[in-house]
């Protein structure tokens, strides 16, 4: 019988074993399962704290405290609010600073920009001619008024900007690629069409 009575008590001992490591088991997959969920809910904060940023960002700057007499601060709150895609600002912005100095050339560049993307023809080239009557040599104005008059055909406009743009032994440092590509093209194209004409 003493036979009989080990084999019953081995039998309880490896059952509880197995069960101590079912437990174990059971318990470390859950310490696992909640570790997860809160790293889980930790990185959906910081998505949520980054997605408040964005949106803070997306708000036009403030000139309020701005020192209306601090035209450079205009201009640079105007700068970044054009860039941001706020342009009834960076224009409110823009027409504030000149009111303080007429003669900043940024200033009226951005306006022109800012009239060239609501494609108001007219007061584009108004601003983008004041920029160059004080700034001639204004290398983004030179540009876009080289752009503009080639895409309306205004030849001889697009050539004289051209030629005053390349004056400018600078120029690639001041535009980017794609500006500095698409003015080759149309450098290239106006050579063409001159050498066709005589």
């Amino acid at each position: 019988m003493r036979g009989e009575e080990d084999e019953l008590e081995d039998t309880l001992v490896l059952k509880t074993a197995s069960e101590a490591d079912a437990e174990y088991k059971l318990k470390e997959d859950l310490l696992i399962k909640e570790k997860l969920l809160k790293e889980e809910a930790e990185l959906e904060a910081e998505e949520d704290i980054e997605v408040q940023d964005i949106e803070i960002v997306r708000k036009p700057l403030d000139i309020s405290s701005v020192d209306e007499k601090n035209y450079k601060s205009l201009l640079g709150i105007g700068v970044k609010n054009f860039e941001q895609g706020f342009y009834d600002d960076a224009e409110k912005n823009f027409r504030t600073a000149l009111k303080i100095d007429p003669n900043l050339d940024q200033a009226y560049l951005y306006l022109a920009q800012i009239k060239l993307l609501m494609k108001d023809d007219n007061k584009f080239l108004e601003y983008i001619n004041y920029c160059l009557r004080i700034n001639p040599f204004n290398v983004k104005a030179l540009y876009l008024a080289a752009d503009y008059n080639y895409s309306f055909a205004s030849l001889a406009k697009a050539t004289f900007y051209v030629d005053r743009l390349f004056m400018d032994t600078d120029y690639k440092t001041k535009l980017t690629a794609d500006e500095i590509n698409k003015l080759m093209k149309i450098r290239k194209k106006l050579e063409e069409i001159m050498s066709k004409t005589n």
